[in-house]
C-alpha cells in the first residue's frame, strides 16, 4: 500500500460517514445544480436507497448513535454512482456550448 492510499484511507476513516452507513456520494452538497441534475437521473431505486442511508444516518445521529460495526460502509460497498451521472452531464453541457458557439 502506497502512501497515498494510507493517508486516503486514514481520511476517509476520520470523516466517520461510513460509521453511520453512508457512502461518499452522499455526503456531497445536494443543492449544486450539477448534484441535483444528476440525483434526478437516478433510478427510483438507487434514490429511495440514498434517501433511505440518509435518514438512518440522520436518526443515529441525533441519538448520539452509530451502527454495529459489521454494518459500517466497506471499501467495497462504497461504490460511486453519481460520478457517471456527472460526467454525462458535463459532456452534455460542453456538446451545447459547442453547438451555441457555432451559431
Amino acid at each position: 500500500m502506497s502512501l497515498l492510499q494510507a493517508v486516503r484511507r486514514w481520511a476517509v476513516n476520520k470523516s466517520g460517514y461510513r460509521k453511520y452507513g453512508l457512502r461518499y456520494e452522499d455526503i456531497c452538497m445536494e443543492e449544486a445544480n450539477h448534484n441535483k441534475a444528476a440525483i434526478a437521473r437516478l433510478s427510483s431505486e438507487e434514490q429511495y436507497d440514498r434517501k433511505f442511508r440518509m435518514k438512518v444516518a440522520l436518526d443515529l445521529s441525533a441519538k448520539h448513535a452509530i451502527l454495529p460495526k459489521e454494518l459500517w460502509t466497506t471499501d467495497e460497498s462504497d461504490k460511486r454512482y453519481l460520478s457517471e451521472g456527472l460526467k454525462r452531464l458535463e459532456n452534455e453541457h460542453a456538446e451545447r456550448a459547442a453547438w451555441d458557439n457555432k451559431a
